[in-house]
């Protein structure tokens, strides 16, 4: 109900931008800062650090919407998902989920970086070794859900919006898409 709120001129919009190839190289120069005192690390759900990734998915991207009952941040293929963190001072900062959904799709998940720590180049370092390791996993394509605010940070990094706006966790969100 909500998405069919969204004009039509915005759909539009949202098809036809294509990121400024000024903020391309942006892109080095933020990730290479953000390298320097970041570790990004890829963890199962075996790992101590687990709990700090969902805690921190479940403060930002949960919490804002009300959605407060526990344990909504988490996916019954979460186990089968490979996970990364992004770590500054020994706590999580940032994560980023990759599921194979296909046999050679898989489903880019849960992007979060924590308020404090947006616009570091961290999301962006985050996403470059989910798509270096789907490369090595001979996954050809990664597909995703993004929010509306989210579309221009993954179009800057390549992928492209398909496909009308939908409501997913009663907010509207697009379908992206990156051949890789």
């Amino acid at each position: 109900m909500l998405c069919r709120n969204i004009s039509t001129l915005k759909q539009k919009r949202l098809d036809n931008e294509k990121p400024s190839p000024k903020w391309k190289k942006e892109l080095v120069i933020h990730s290479v800062e953000a390298a320097k005192t970041i570790a990004i690390r890829e963890i199962n759900t075996d790992d101590a650090l687990y709990a700090q990734e969902c805690k921190l998915r479940y403060d930002v991207l949960r919490v804002p919407l009300g959605m407060t009952h526990k344990d909504s941040e988490k996916f019954p293929f979460e186990s089968e998902a490979r996970h990364w963190v992004a770590m500054r001072d020994e706590r999580v900062v940032g994560c980023v989920l990759l599921y194979p959904n296909e046999k050679d799709q898989a489903k880019l998940f849960q992007m979060v970086v924590a308020q404090a720590e947006q616009g570091k180049g961290i999301g962006i370092a985050l996403v470059e070794n989910l798509e270096k390791a789907a490369q090595s996993a001979k996954i050809k394509r990664i597909n995703l859900h993004a929010r509306l605010v989210a579309i221009d940070f993954y179009r800057r990094l390549g992928y492209q919006a398909h496909g009308p706006i939908f409501a997913e966790i009663g907010i509207p969100h697009r379908r992206m898409v990156k051949d890789i």
